[in-house]
């Protein structure tokens, strides 16, 4: 059973609240967290996009969401009533320099920690950041959460994290990678680590490559297409990197 720590009532603002990251992954971790007793009754979990939606509208939508990509057996009716009363819309374009942050600085409780979760483009996080600055939204107790990849290469991700650091201290700063949570990730690394033969052969020094298989369901595009009717495409082919032969390509073995 996950360990829950408690913690007082906050404000969590999700950019991008009606993309695929939102709707597929964000709001049902936030929904377990609820129905785990780790997100207080009271809290607001805002989605703010640039979709004309009221907070009823937004609520179907994530509803919808729910019953689609959380276990059936966990899902309960009262438990997720209760969950869409702390969800909110606030219609905002985050990257325009004169946005109207109106709504959304009319569900912000100043004395609360409030959180600004970026499920955007990685090149919207500068942007985002600067304007929130702008709009005196970012106080001592602000956090932002930037979901990885941060950049495409080591010089776009530097010139974001000094874009963002420009707004909110590197304290304030969380940099997530859920898929290192993943099972199969963890069992690698304790295969490797605990296992004598295999620690000591891997490294960058005698490993020529790796390549990454990612086996999706759900295609690239902005659209699922099997709620068009359309049979679901397979994912383009990663491209191959190798690895070990540059020093700044080595896996990090901490």
């Amino acid at each position: 059973m996950a360990k829950i720590i408690p913690v007082d009532s906050f404000d969590c603002v999700v950019f991008g609240a009606t993309g695929d990251l939102t709707l597929r992954k964000l709001l049902p971790a936030l929904y377990y967290r609820f129905r785990g007793g780790q997100v207080p009754e009271g809290s607001r979990i805002i989605g703010a996009a640039r979709s004309d939606l009221d907070d009823n509208a937004y609520r179907d939508r994530a509803g919808d969401a729910l019953k689609a990509h959380v276990a059936k057996t966990d899902l309960d009716a009262e438990v997720i009533r209760r969950f869409l009363d702390c969800v909110h819309h606030a219609r905002v374009d985050a990257t325009a320099a004169k946005a109207d942050w109106g709504a959304l600085k009319a569900l912000l409780d100043p004395k609360r920690v409030r959180v600004f979760y970026l499920a955007t483009a990685p090149d919207l996080y500068g942007p985002i950041c600067h304007n929130l600055g702008a709009a005196g939204l970012v106080t001592e107790l602000s956090r932002v959460v930037l979901e990885k990849p941060i950049g495409h290469d080591l010089e776009s991700a530097r010139a974001i994290i000094r874009d963002v650091g420009e707004v909110f201290t590197e304290a304030q700063t969380f940099r997530i990678d859920h898929f290192l949570g993943k099972e199969t990730v963890q069992n690698l690394m304790a295969l490797r680590f605990a296992n004598t033969i295999f620690e000591r052969l891997w490294s960058a020094d005698v490993i020529g490559h790796v390549q990454i298989t990612v086996a999706e369901t759900v295609g690239m595009g902005r659209a699922n297409p099997r709620r068009l009717g359309e049979p679901a495409r397979s994912p383009p082919a990663l491209s191959r990197r190798k690895l070990g032969t540059d020093r700044r390509d080595r896996v990090d073995r901490a």
